[in-house]
C-alpha cells in the first residue's frame, strides 16, 4: 500500500511537471518554437498586444500558465508570474532549436557561452544613471528660508538576495536657497555646489519587478557661495540625513521614476535648523540620455552662475 501510494505521488507530479505552460503573444516564428516543445506546453495568442506588458501578464495568468515569453527584435525574456522576476533574459537570436531546449529545462539553463553573455548583460545593466529635482525646506527657518536644487549622476543596483538590493549613489549637486532677514534690510542668496552619496537599500514587497520601497542614509559635502549684504559664513559643511522613498521601474528597469525624503539630522547653519528635502527622480540606463543629462546639468549650472 504504501508503495502504490508513492507511486501515484510521482506520476501526478511528473503529470504537473508535463503540463506545465508557457504563454506567449504571437511573434514571427512562434510556430516554429511551438512545434519543438514537448516538455512544457506553448501558449500563442494573436490576440495579446505583444507591446502591453501588463495585459500579457493577465492574459497568462488567465490561461493558467506559470510563465510568460516575451519576444522583441532585440531580446528574449521568460517571466515567472508567481513572483515576476525573469528566470530567463538573453539576446535574440534565431536558434529556435536551442532557445526550444533552453525552454523545457527545469532551470531554463543555457549553453555556457550564453550564460556568460547573459551574465555580461545583467553586470552592464547594474549601473543607472539618475536625475533629481528637490524642494529644498527650512521647517525651522526664522526668515522662511527655503529653496531648490538638482542632482545628477549614478546608482548602482546590487542584489544582495531575491527582490532585495544595495543601491548606493554618486551625485554631484546643485542647490539655491534665498531669504530676507526679519527687518527686511537685506537679501541673503545661498548656492552649494557638492557630492551627494546617499547608501540606499531596496525592496520589492510584492515580488518585483515593479514597485519598489527604499530607506538608506546619505553624505553630502558642499561648497558654499554667498550674495548678502553682511558676511556670510556658518554653513555646514557636512550634511548627513535619512532617506526614504518608494519608485517605479518601467521597461524592464530601463526608466525608474522615484520620490524620496530625506530627514537632516544637522543643522544647515547657525540660524536655520535642520533641512527637509523632497525629491523626485528619473533613472535609466540609456547612455545617449545620460549624456544629454550630464549637458543640461553643467549648462544649467554655469547659467545659474
Amino acid at each position: 500500500m504504501p508503495f502504490r501510494i508513492i507511486f501515484l505521488c510521482l506520476a501526478f507530479a511528473m503529470t504537473l511537471h508535463a503540463t506545465e505552460s508557457i504563454c506567449s503573444a504571437d511573434f514571427s516564428e512562434s510556430g516554429v518554437l511551438q512545434s519543438k516543445m514537448e516538455i512544457r506546453r506553448l501558449i500563442i495568442s494573436t490576440e495579446v498586444n505583444s507591446n502591453d506588458i501588463n495585459q500579457q501578464i493577465r492574459w497568462a495568468k488567465g490561461s493558467g500558465c506559470l510563465y510568460l515569453l516575451q519576444v522583441t527584435a532585440t531580446q528574449i525574456r521568460v517571466m515567472n508570474l508567481n513572483t515576476g522576476n525573469y528566470v530567463l533574459k538573453k539576446k535574440y537570436d534565431a536558434n529556435f532549436e536551442q532557445l526550444a531546449n533552453t525552454l523545457q529545462h527545469p532551470e531554463f539553463v543555457e549553453r555556457k557561452e550564453e550564460a556568460i553573455e547573459e551574465n555580461y548583460e545583467k553586470t552592464e545593466k547594474i549601473f543607472k544613471s539618475r536625475f533629481a529635482f528637490n524642494a529644498y525646506l527650512l521647517p525651522d527657518s526664522p526668515e522662511g528660508a527655503n529653496g531648490w536644487s538638482y542632482k545628477a549622476g549614478i546608482v548602482m543596483n546590487y542584489p544582495i538576495r531575491d527582490n532585495i538590493f544595495f543601491a548606493p549613489e554618486l551625485n554631484f549637486v546643485a542647490r539655491y536657497i534665498s531669504y530676507v532677514n526679519n527687518n527686511d534690510t537685506y537679501r541673503t542668496r545661498i548656492a552649494d555646489f557638492g557630492i551627494s552619496i546617499p547608501a540606499m537599500f531596496k525592496i520589492m514587497p510584492f515580488g518585483g519587478p515593479w514597485f519598489y520601497l527604499e530607506g538608506g542614509a546619505q553624505l553630502e559635502l558642499v561648497a558654499t557661495n554667498y550674495d548678502s549684504a553682511t558676511n556670510y559664513d556658518s554653513r555646514t559643511p557636512v550634511d548627513f540625513g535619512l532617506a526614504y522613498g518608494l519608485g517605479w521601474q518601467l521597461s524592464d528597469g530601463e526608466l525608474a521614476v522615484g520620490f524620496r525624503g530625506i530627514s537632516g539630522l544637522n543643522d544647515f547653519d547657525n540660524i536655520h535648523g535642520k533641512p527637509l528635502t523632497i525629491e523626485l527622480a528619473l533613472g535609466w540606463t540609456s547612455l545617449k540620455v545620460t549624456a544629454l543629462t550630464a549637458l543640461i546639468f553643467v549648462s544649467a549650472t554655469i547659467l545659474r552662475l
